[in-house]
């Protein structure tokens, strides 16, 4: 669902740089996200994915660059602001409520919001996206399944009505068969509610066919950028995510040179 391309972007990041104590994780970071868009950001352990999320949600702040959001500077705002201002972070490992229950966890992810009948008209409408979790409403959150502890951890995301979702590899850890139901239920969200979604994957596959368009890190830069069946289709991407990079060195040669696709 993307957004006209005439539209002001949603999220503009521009040269973003956020540092690890004195090791610079993000480097000169630059990208757009347009309403109703699922972007993907693509590259392996260590490129930088997690901690431009961080920055974005205001977990960590940037030493240098920008985060504009709805035409508003966030840049360095505290985290429960970003959150009132529409985004929401759904972080690695999803960090559910494990003695609570799971109409407890989807309650405290409305904490910001004091409208008791919205809270609850929202909560039944997260149970009809997840029947799952439906089923298990009152179930400790510690006892479900890894993938219905994901589905939770979205659910929990869904309740503060967000207008931008960060997503954190969501298939961390999941079966195929799982990764397909949550990457499934990912695309009816942007579909049916128009939620935009920013997603960081090490699975490129599935992560390219739910976005529109992906963009590669590599030790905290972006070193390749476009559209989601472009990057699908590039050498490149399949060298580098398949293990044919190692073949002769031509992969690696190849990401030293940013790349864009429109």
């Amino acid at each position: 669902m993307t957004a006209p391309q005439g539209d002001a972007p949603l999220l503009s990041l521009r040269n973003l740089e956020t540092y690890y104590g004195p090791i610079m994780a993000i480097r000169g970071v630059s990208l757009d996200i347009r309403r109703g868009q699922v972007v993907t950001v693509l590259g392996a352990n260590g490129a930088g994915k997690t901690t431009l999320l961080r920055t974005i949600s205001g977990i960590m702040d940037p030493e240098k660059g920008q985060v504009m959001f709805e035409g508003r500077d966030i840049t360095g705002w505290e985290p429960h602001r970003v959150v009132r201002a529409g985004i929401v972070h759904v972080p690695e490992g999803r960090e559910v409520f494990p003695l609570l229950t799971v109409d407890e966890n989807l309650t405290l992810g409305a904490y910001t919001r004091s409208d008791r009948a919205g809270i609850a008209a929202d909560r039944e409408r997260v149970y009809t996206h997840f029947p799952a979790l439906a089923e298990r409403r009152g179930q400790e959150a510690g006892t479900l399944s890894g993938g219905q502890q994901q589905m939770l951890a979205i659910g929990r995301g869904l309740m503060l009505r967000p207008a931008l979702m960060l997503l954190d590899e969501p298939s961390l850890g999941l079966s195929p068969l799982l990764t397909r139901e949550i990457f499934a239920i990912l695309r009816r969200l942007n579909r049916d509610e128009g939620i935009t979604m920013m997603l960081v994957e090490q699975n490129a596959a599935v992560a390219l066919k739910l976005a529109d368009e992906g963009h590669v890190m590599e030790l905290g830069r972006v070193v390749m950028s476009g559209s989601a069946e472009r990057l699908a289709a590039s050498e490149d991407i399949r060298s580098f995510y398949l293990g044919a990079a190692a073949q002769g060195g031509r992969g690696e040669r190849r990401w030293k040179r940013r790349k864009t696709w429109r």
